[in-house]
C-alpha cells in the first residue's frame, strides 16, 4: 500500500449538503500560563467528530491525575449534525468551558477541541480571574495550532490494471482529484478525493481507460486541505 500520494490534512466527515468549505485547526497547539501559583495547561486539537473529542478529553484527564479541573469545549460532527459542547468541570458556572466555546465560535472553527487543565495553587482566583486564565490559556493554544481552510471532496474508489493505472495517473489533474491511497496487489485500487466539479470527469476517465469495467461511485464526502 502506498499512502504517500498526496500530503494533506484530513478534517471531519461530510455529506452532500455540507458546506463547500470550513475552517479547521491546522494541527495541535499547546499553552501554559501561571496565575497566583495555579498552572493552566491548554491544548487545542483537530477532531473528526464528537466521539474523538470525548476520547481526547478522557486521555487528557488520565494523563493528569493530580489536576483539579480539565475544562473543555468542542465543535464537531455528531450523530445529529454539528455538536457544540463545553464543560466547566467543577469550576464556577461560566468561568471555564463557556468562554472557550465562545472562542471557537468567534473563530468560526469546526472539528476543533480546546481543553485547559488546572493544577490548583492554593489561592482562589475569583470568577473574573478564572475566566481570564481559562480563556487566555485556550486562546494561546488555538493560536499555536493555527488554522486552515478545508474544502469538501467526494470520496471515490476505482480499480485498474497496472498498465491502465500508468496511463490514467498522468491525466488526473489536481482540479479533478487528489489520490489519497493506492493499494497494489493483482491490480491497483485507488482511493481519491474528488472535487465536486470533477466527479463526472473522474468517472468518465476511469470508465474510458478500463473500457467500462470500472465505474466508480461516490462512497462519501470529507474535508481536506492538501499541502502540495
Amino acid at each position: 500500500m502506498d499512502t504517500g500520494r498526496a500530503k494533506y490534512i484530513a478534517g471531519r466527515e461530510a455529506d452532500a449538503s455540507s458546506p463547500d468549505t470550513l475552517l479547521a485547526l491546522a494541527g495541535r497547539g499547546s499553552s501554559h500560563i501561571t496565575d497566583r501559583r495555579s498552572d493552566f495547561y491548554g491544548i487545542a486539537v483537530p477532531v473528526s467528530g464528537a466521539g474523538e473529542a470525548l476520547d481526547v478529553i478522557a486521555g487528557i484527564k488520565k494523563a493528569n491525575p493530580g489536576a483539579r479541573h480539565t475544562a473543555y469545549a468542542y465543535i464537531a460532527a455528531g450523530s445529529r449534525g454539528t455538536e457544540k459542547r463545553y464543560s466547566d468541570d467543577g469550576e464556577p458556572q461560566g468561568t471555564a468551558g463557556r468562554p472557550m466555546l465562545e472562542l471557537l465560535e468567534r473563530a468560526g472553527l469546526d472539528g476543533a477541541l480546546v481543553a485547559v487543565t488546572r493544577y490548583f495553587g492554593g489561592i482562589l482566583l475569583g470568577t473574573g480571574g478564572l475566566y481570564r486564565a481559562y480563556s487566555g490559556a485556550a486562546a494561546e493554544a488555538l493560536s499555536d495550532a493555527g488554522s486552515v481552510v478545508m474544502r469538501k471532496y467526494a470520496l471515490m474508489r476505482a480499480e485498474f490494471g497496472y498498465d491502465e493505472w500508468a496511463r490514467t495517473e498522468k491525466s488526473l489533474r489536481p482540479d479533478i482529484c487528489r489520490i489519497i491511497v493506492c493499494e497494489y496487489s493483482s491490480s491497483v485500487t485507488v482511493s481519491a478525493a474528488v472535487t465536486p466539479e470533477g466527479a463526472e470527469r473522474f468517472r468518465a476517465i476511469v470508465s474510458d481507460v478500463t473500457c467500462g469495467r470500472s465505474s466508480p461511485g461516490i462512497s462519501g464526502y470529507g474535508y481536506y486541505c492538501f499541502t502540495e
